[in-house]
């Protein structure tokens, strides 16, 4: 098992589907807005129309006027099919990072330091 050691806190959240239960997606959101960023959202099981997505946005905007590197604001996780095709067409990827797993958002979101013994990912492929 590779162990990461990461140069800064991070703020992972798990939000819930505004279609079944619970407060819309900027509500979840915002009592940690102010702890760090950029934030990781696992948004699984989540669809995104065009209202979610520009409350994202909107986060995403607080985000990044809070920033004080340019690496990314805000990354999501386990986006359905659809809502990922959504995101690309509409080109936000250019402002969200898109990924499908918690370690691959840490591992693209953040400088990550490494064990000298342990290989960077895809090394030696």
């Amino acid at each position: 098992m590779n162990s990461l050691r990461l140069e800064r806190a991070c703020c992972l959240l798990k939000l819930s589907n505004p279609d079944r239960i619970g407060p819309p997606l900027t509500e979840q959101i915002a009592p940690y807005l102010e702890l760090s960023s950029p934030l990781i959202l696992d948004v699984e099981g989540i669809d995104f129309n065009s209202m979610r997505i520009g409350e994202l946005v909107n986060v995403y905007n607080r985000c990044r006027s809070r920033a004080t590197d340019p690496g990314p604001a805000v990354a999501l996780v386990h986006l359905t099919p659809a809502s990922r095709a959504a995101f690309e067409r509409a080109h936000l990827d250019r402002l969200f990072l898109l990924c499908d797993s918690m370690a691959d958002a840490v591992e693209r979101a953040w400088p990550v330091l490494r064990e000298p013994s342990l290989p960077a990912r895809g090394a030696g492929r």
